[in-house]
């Protein structure tokens, strides 16, 4: 069992050293559950900025609420439409192809010339990426 806890540990340390680490950073970043510090002062930040934003009166007379009030459904919809597009086109465009890149790319490079310590802790995070994997590894 000590094992399994070891390689675990491991795998947790040494996941930037995997191509498919940046949905588990972007989840880390967003919701951690030992950083509820972090939370708690977005939440705090945002309550501020709400209250800046609807308590402070800026020098043209601009009414947030009748602002607010003008914003219809079928705009936010087209908003949430506009963000996804947005989104989906970033990650086809950017993402998808940085991750190729990396991984026929860069990878190879990287295993020809670092050095054994960085090999250890790479092949150690891929054993411990398949040791657990409910998924077959296609040998030849």
């Amino acid at each position: 069992m000590n094992n399994v806890i070891t390689v675990n540990e491991l795998n947790k340390n040494n996941k930037a050293f995997s191509p498919d680490n940046v949905g588990h950073f972007i989840s880390k970043f967003i919701y951690d559950s030992d950083a509820k510090s972090r939370i708690l002062s977005l939440t705090i930040y945002l309550i501020s900025l709400l209250a800046i934003l609807l308590v402070i009166k800026p020098p043209q007379q601009i009414d947030v609420y009748a602002l607010v009030s003008l914003i219809t459904l079928t705009d936010i919809f087209s908003f949430l439409a506009y963000t996804s597009a947005i989104i989906l086109f970033l990650y086809f465009i950017i993402f998808i192809p940085l991750s190729m890149a990396f991984s026929y790319l860069f990878r190879p490079v990287m295993l020809m010339k670092s050095n054994e310590r960085l090999l250890i802790k790479f092949f150690i995070s891929e054993l411990s990426q398949y040791a657990f994997s409910d998924k077959k590894i296609l040998t030849k």
